[in-house]
């Protein structure tokens, strides 16, 4: 099952390893899922990651071995533009593109503007905790 995860969840994980964040990444890094990311999705998280107040608050050792893994085993899919969606935040539209372009079968994200939609297209929205779940198989 291929999945994208929004830049707030890898932010909450590098925050809190053990939380549910953290295991939803554990999970990818476990092959129970396939991860999908894009350009776009993998800047904003270089970009996030960089900024002062969060570098700190990571530890800089885990954030480049997040990267690194990202770039070396990770799928990597381009944008497909999603059709007929109204977001309250156009930088979500990268997300969902990624998820589209990468045939995810679902977005994991704390974003409330994102988790409103529900669904995009055959692609759910679900927060971490219910994701967890479904990628554990309950």
């Amino acid at each position: 099952m291929r999945v994208v995860l929004d830049t707030n969840v890898y932010i909450a994980a590098l925050f809190t390893p053990y939380g549910v964040p953290w295991r939803v990444l554990e999970l990818w890094y476990e092959g129970k899922y396939e991860l999908v990311i894009s350009r776009p999705v993998f800047a904003e998280l270089q970009e996030v990651l960089g900024r002062k107040k969060f570098a700190k608050r990571i530890d800089p050792l885990l954030r480049d071995a997040l990267l690194e893994d990202l770039k070396r085993f990770a799928t990597w899919a381009r944008l497909k533009a999603p059709a007929n969606v109204n977001v309250r935040d156009p930088k979500d539209l990268m997300v969902l593109g990624t998820a589209l372009g990468g045939k995810a079968r679902f977005v994991v994200t704390g974003d409330e503007d994102l988790l409103v939609l529900r669904s995009l297209h055959r692609v759910r929205i679900l927060p971490p905790k219910e994701a967890l779940e479904v990628i554990r198989g309950r």
